[in-house]
């Protein structure tokens, strides 16, 4: 065998190397996007309808107890002057009015909100799990991404990080890695 196609060989064979460690940078750039689409899409699912409706409920006491403490009682009853009226602020006025008709007002929100649930909802626990494990699986991959670059990098192949690339993983020690 000639010197030259021994030489043909070992530079068909880097370069095929070379492409097959493009090629898995580029895989993990795509699991990247996929996972995340997958966070987007869990982020922007609705809460629970029994959720919204108990945090609708909250609210709606708030704004009652808040218009009720907001009017001045002691000027109405105890004034030496005779009784005098004095306007609540808005917000108190509104806590009031919603007081009034309570019902009302809990059924016209909870109309509201059934409108806009066109997709699956998802309970909270549910969610933070579901996202605490993307995240960990985000790092893993750009974990690896990284671990491939460096890679390449040693054998004379370097590849472009990207621009958003995680500085706190391109800091890291090539000994964090193993």
């Amino acid at each position: 065998m000639s010197l030259k196609s021994t030489f043909a060989k070992l530079l068909n064979a880097t370069r095929a190397a070379s492409a097959q460690i493009k090629q898995s940078v580029g895989d993990l750039r795509d699991k990247r996007l996929s996972i995340l689409d997958e966070i987007d899409r869990i982020q922007s699912l609705p809460a629970l309808r029994e959720e919204v409706i108990s945090a609708i409920d909250h609210g709606l006491d708030r704004m009652i107890a808040d218009g009720q403490h907001g009017v001045y009682t002691p000027a109405l009853m105890r004034n030496p002057d005779g009784p005098v009226f004095r306007p609540p602020q808005p917000e108190a006025m509104i806590g009031l009015l919603v007081g009034a008709n309570r019902k009302a007002f809990r059924e016209q929100l909870i109309a509201l909100i059934d409108e806009s649930y066109n997709q699956p909802e998802m309970p909270q626990e549910d969610r933070v799990r579901e996202l605490k494990r993307l995240r960990t699986d985000l790092h893993d991959v750009e974990m690896a991404e990284e671990v491939l670059i460096r890679e390449a990098e040693r054998v004379g192949s370097p590849i472009l990080r990207r621009r958003d690339a995680d500085g706190d993983i391109l800091l890291r020690a090539d000994s964090e890695f193993a």
